[in-house]
């Protein structure tokens, strides 16, 4: 009779380890779900950025205070640019940052410094 109840708790207990590792690997596997998810979505944003900057790279200048024509990103990412005045009062050179974004946040900013030629 003891005998029994001793299996019983026995196996509960097993049942409770394996339980434990189980959800463990699922929590680590969605972790890892997660994190992919994000450093893809910051390599797309850094390859839309880099394809911008290389446009305006090309474009003639524009006066401070506007902006430059904009790429077609992929579904789901938006890109903007805007001009500010550099340091120093030069009109002629000023610092130009572009935003991607994917569903309404920031993925990936970079500015670089346009001097018109």
């Amino acid at each position: 009779m003891r005998q029994s109840g001793v299996i019983l708790i026995e196996t509960l207990v097993g049942i409770s380890v394996i339980s434990t590792t189980v959800l463990a690997g699922l929590v680590a596997l969605s972790t890892a779900s997660i994190a992919t998810k994000q450093v893809d979505e910051a390599t797309q944003g850094a390859v839309i950025a880099v394809s911008q900057l290389e446009l305006i790279r090309t474009l003639p200048y524009v006066a401070t205070g506007g902006s430059y024509t904009s790429i077609t990103p992929q579904p789901g990412y938006a890109v903007a640019n805007t001009t500010t005045a550099y340091p120093g009062g030069n009109s002629d050179i000023q610092n130009v940052t572009v935003t991607v974004s994917f569903a309404g946040e920031t993925v990936q900013e970079q500015t670089i410094v346009k001097i018109n030629r």
